[in-house]
């Protein structure tokens, strides 16, 4: 398994080195692993939230644009609901928090691998509302 981590705070490499079967890349600048992904196309992209703050869900976007079928999954101390919403209705495929990392790695991975997602049921539950509530809105409009 290829993996990309874009981290500018070199948090997330750590908890995933115990990993077995998973190449290991690590990009502190942006543009730099953008142009590498693009390059690459890795399997899967972790994403420190603190590379782009309030502009991670249009990063996402461009992600998933430049690697289709590379899956991204969001790495953050604390996000809210609505971070979190944003950053998966962009493409993310997952949202851990980092103090979850070292207990959840193991298992995320390969659950992404396979096609799965790696968010709670409650934020599941809150995914399908926002789109059937996006759904109505545009229903509705002229």
């Amino acid at each position: 398994m290829d993996l990309l981590i874009i981290d500018n705070e070199n948090e997330l490499a750590r908890p995933i080195g115990n990993v077995q079967g998973v190449s290991v890349t690590v990009y502190d600048d942006e543009v730099r692993a953008l142009n590498a992904i693009e390059r690459v196309k890795p399997d899967i992209i972790i994403l420190n939230y603190s590379v782009q703050h309030s502009h991670t869900a249009e990063f996402i976007s461009l992600l998933c644009r430049v690697s289709e079928h590379s899956k991204i999954v969001l790495i953050a101390r604390a996000l809210t609901d609505d971070e979190i919403l944003d950053c998966l209705i962009a493409g993310a495929k997952g949202y851990l928090q980092l103090n979850d990392m070292p207990g959840f790695i193991n298992k995320l991975l390969p659950a992404v691998q396979a096609g799965e997602a790696w968010i709670t049921r409650r934020m599941v539950a809150k995914l399908i509302d926002k789109l059937l509530h996006q759904q109505i809105e545009h229903s509705v409009s002229p």
